[in-house]
């Protein structure tokens, strides 16, 4: 019984070894008594591996294994045969690639090749010549005094005080009143009373000086006085004088016995004395002029302290010196304020500011202006001539501020350039300090969806500021009056590096052959069919169920003919020059669209230059009203000068015609059939 077992096992276990795949190697047990190699006289042997095993489990040699144990060993012992997958292998690796490349041979066989449509003859005729130039658009150059308009910058600014009054005590003491308009952000006029000191001392020092102003008023009528009695006195000396002189005359005219000496000796004491009280009175009265001066000044030192005082008093209460917007307040009432300690701070608001910064290339348009040059010839010689690089020219200014999150609604300012900020360069942003003022911040207009609202219009619906306030950020529209000519152009026509496309219609261009050296001449091919009887006189003869192509060439079909439909009539042809040193200023706003608000709205995100114009400097007299602009791409021009033709209807009629003949079954001239040079590039 074991032994039938064992042998059974032995054949499932062969047949399974079968169909092992031949890469893999058969793993020997390490706890198999049969190590030895087999050799090949055992393999032919028609014994089946492992069968001595199975002879000795049988006899009992090998005890304590079982008969799961040998049937391992007998499958790790089996020889694997990898050439029994050979037909496999082949097919997955030879066969099946060359089908691929067979059927991919048959399918190119089967679709054919497809050879290019042959190239139709070189035309130069002068038709042919003018189909062969690159078709371009173009515009005409427009000056900027033909727009009326001026030239416009654009800049940027916020808005700042036009004066900032800081108001300070100008006497101590005690605040006892405030008013209720002194607080940060309160609108007041001028004169109002903000605060008021404790008055108490200033107005008994008023009072003191007044009482010593009224003694120095009563010591002068004193001496008044005293100098009228003085006079009197002097009067009533003059006559006793007079009446001694005629007594010493009487007694000198005595005869001697009747008049002794002592007798004239006492009469003519008696005058001196006299005369000696006159003088006394006469100094009296020059004593009383010198006191009269004395006091006369001490009452005008009384009436300036008298001032001092009054001026003080009214010092006690602080009025607001213009009208405008209390900024900040430092003081309450029972507040101790020494001299000069800041109180309130007040904003002019009858005047606004815009506090900008300008290129150096615009402040050159600035003062490059016909009033700077106008006024730096009238006043030649004068002494304000040296003060003209100082001062700016009178310019208009439009300030315009732009609500926050509605673009919609617009806020317009008119102002003017006022001058410098300082003096000099900003140091870190190289530009220009400059000034602009408003002169009137509460006469706006308002710009609302495109409809223009003058301040004094009903505005209550508008919300947004009714007047400049400082901080905000402004955009600026400078408007001068340049000295010299400048142009506009398309933003289309500006070319990298500062150039510009110039079209100059010229037939010349036509007289280029374009034939190589080889070819016929000009007359050879003028005397030589056109295309359109060549494909007229070529028929292509087909049999209606083979399809088969006569002999004869075919003719080409109108939709692969490129000079299908060309009308000569409808171009002009002529150079495209380059033109170097263009210096764009600035862009082109027209003021309507610029008081409508129309610059502000959104631009095409995929081109946003398409549409603007801008205002540049031409050197030279190159451009001018009538001169033409390329403005369709090209590739890389390598020339100052390259052949091209432009659509009548874009140059006009006014350019010079090609006598090109139309005898070749050309379309006579037809207006509507007018295309652009894009479309014809195209075509």
């Amino acid at each position: 019984m074991i032994d039938e077992s064992t042998s059974k096992a032995t054949v499932v276990m062969s047949i399974e070894s079968t169909q092992v795949k031949p890469s893999v190697k058969p793993v020997e047990n390490p706890y198999s008594e049969n190590t030895q190699t087999r050799s090949p006289a055992a393999d032919r042997s028609g014994h089946a591996p492992g069968s001595e095993d199975a002879t000795q489990v049988g006899n009992g040699s090998l005890s304590g294994t079982s008969a799961g144990d040998a049937h391992a060993d007998a499958a790790n012992e089996l020889p694997v045969h990898p050439t029994r997958d050979l037909p496999n292998w082949l097919l997955l690796n030879i066969v099946v690639p060359l089908l691929l490349l067979a059927a991919a041979g048959g399918l190119v066989w089967f679709l054919g090749s497809v050879e290019s449509a042959a190239r139709p003859p070189i035309d130069d005729t002068p038709m042919g010549r003018l189909f062969a130039l690159p078709a371009v658009d173009v515009v005409p150059v427009r000056s900027l005094a033909s727009t009326g308009e001026k030239l416009h910058l654009s800049a940027d600014g916020t808005v700042v005080p036009y004066r900032e009054a800081s108001l300070a005590t100008e006497v101590a003491g005690r605040i006892v009143e405030k008013s209720p308009l002194c607080e940060a952000g309160k609108y007041v006029t001028k004169g109002h009373v903000l605060m008021k000191i404790d008055p108490t001392d200033y107005e008994l020092e008023v009072k003191r000086l007044q009482r010593q102003q009224q003694q120095a008023y009563e010591s002068l009528g004193e001496v008044d006085q005293e100098i009228i009695n003085t006079n009197r006195s002097i009067e009533l000396a003059r006559a006793e004088i007079a009446l001694q002189q005629r007594e010493v005359k009487r007694r000198e005219a005595l005869p001697k016995q009747y008049a002794s000496q002592g007798e004239l000796d006492e009469a003519r004491r008696a005058v001196l004395t006299a005369e000696q009280q006159l003088v006394l009175y006469q100094n009296q009265i020059d004593l009383a002029k010198k006191k009269r001066t004395r006091l006369e000044s001490s009452e005008r030192l009384a009436a300036l302290q008298l001032d001092a005082a009054t001026i003080n008093l009214q010092r006690t209460e602080i009025i607001a010196p213009m009208d405008g917007v209390i900024v900040s307040e430092q003081a309450e009432i029972n507040t101790f304020v020494s001299r000069g300690s800041p109180v309130v701070t007040m904003e002019d608001t009858s005047k606004v500011e815009v506090a900008s910064k300008l290129r150096v290339d615009q402040l050159y348009w600035v003062l490059n202006q016909k009033s700077a040059r106008r006024g730096s010839q009238s006043n030649a010689g004068e002494p304000a001539e040296q003060d003209r690089g100082y001062q700016l020219p009178p310019t208009s200014v439009i300030v315009r501020y732009i609500v926050s999150g509605r673009e919609g609604l617009v806020y317009q300012w008119k102002g003017k350039l006022s001058g410098y900020d300082g003096i000099g360069l900003d140091e870190q942003t190289r530009t220009v300090p400059v000034r602009i003022v408003v002169d009137h911040p509460q006469a706006f207009q308002v710009i609302r969806d495109g409809k223009v609202l003058e301040s004094s219009d009903g505005l209550g619906d508008v919300a947004g500021p009714t007047t400049l306030v400082r901080g905000m950020f402004v955009s600026l529209r400078l408007e001068l009056d340049p000295a010299v000519e400048l142009v506009v152009l398309p933003s289309e026509a500006l070319k990298p590096g500062n150039r510009v496309w110039q079209f100059v219609a010229d037939p010349r261009v036509l007289e280029t052959s374009l034939l190589p050296a080889n070819e016929p001449t000009d007359e050879a091919a003028a005397e030589s069919p056109s295309p359109a009887d060549v494909a007229a006189d070529v028929t292509s003869e087909t049999d209606g169920e083979t399809g088969v192509v006569a002999e004869k060439t075919p003719a080409l079909p109108d939709a692969m003919n490129p000079m299908a439909g060309f009308k000569p009539d409808l171009w002009v042809a002529g150079e495209l020059r380059v033109l170097h040193g263009i210096r764009p200023v600035d862009q082109f706003i027209p003021t309507a669209k610029f008081t409508t608000g129309e610059d502000i709205a959104p631009t095409d995100e995929i081109d946003p230059d398409a549409g603007k114009a801008w205002i540049c400097e031409i050197a030279g007299t190159a451009l001018k009203d009538g001169a033409f602009v390329v403005v369709s791409p090209m590739g890389s021009i390598r020339t100052d000068a390259f052949p091209v033709r432009a659509p009548r209807a874009e140059v006009g009629g006014g350019q010079v015609d090609l006598a090109i003949a139309s005898k070749r079954g050309v379309p006579e001239h037809d207006p509507s059939a007018s295309f652009s040079a894009r479309e014809a590039n195209d075509r």
